[in-house]
């Protein structure tokens, strides 16, 4: 899975290339949802994949996504519901780009820098999000959720040569989650 600031970052750029749609709180929550899952500990294998509608079969993975997203349009707040699935997709990319790239592994929990993209954006909107929850998930670890990525999570910056290596993944996996994501959510 990818790492939370990861999550963040696709979240960011997948807002800015589908113009139709406006950053928000409740879109930057959606992003984190489903980690929250793990508030008071690394949860069970079978939580966190409830959590987060995963599959061992990626394409599966993707379609329990497209199926949750349509199943709940409507019904529950938008940008929480694209955040959500969001964030989902992106783990799925995240393992099929390593199953052909294994090498990459070590960058499954790395960040990219914290620079404005953070600073003046996401931590902003974050701390507006008002607390909710999707799937069955427990608010109490939203709002613990929410609480930690802003003032506990430290990011694991690739250094030298590992930061150059890094960003094209990311560059590479928010391209695919995007155009995965805009497949059902248009």
């Amino acid at each position: 899975m990818a790492s939370i600031f990861t999550h963040l970052y696709i979240g960011k750029r997948f807002i800015e290339q589908d113009k139709r749609r406006k950053p928000s709180p409740q879109f930057y929550l959606g992003c984190i949802l489903p980690d929250s899952v793990n508030a008071h500990g690394f949860a069970e294998r079978d939580a966190r994949w409830a959590a987060h509608l995963r599959s061992a079969d990626i394409q599966e993975w993707y379609e329990n996504n497209r199926r949750f997203y349509r199943q709940h349009t409507g019904t529950v707040d938008e940008n929480l519901l694209l955040g959500f699935v969001l964030h989902n997709v992106t783990d799925a990319a995240l393992d099929e780009y390593l199953l052909r790239k294994p090498q990459h592994g070590i960058y499954k929990n790395s960040t990219p820098p914290l620079d404005a993209w953070w600073h003046d954006e996401v931590a902003p909107a974050l701390q507006q999000a008002v607390p909710d929850t999707l799937n069955g998930l427990s608010l109490d670890n939203v709002k613990l959720g929410i609480e930690y990525v802003l003032y506990e999570e430290q990011p694991l910056i690739p250094e030298g040569s590992g930061l150059e290596e890094y960003i094209p993944m990311v560059e590479t996996l928010s391209s695919t989650v995007c155009r995965i994501v805009n497949e059902f959510a248009l």
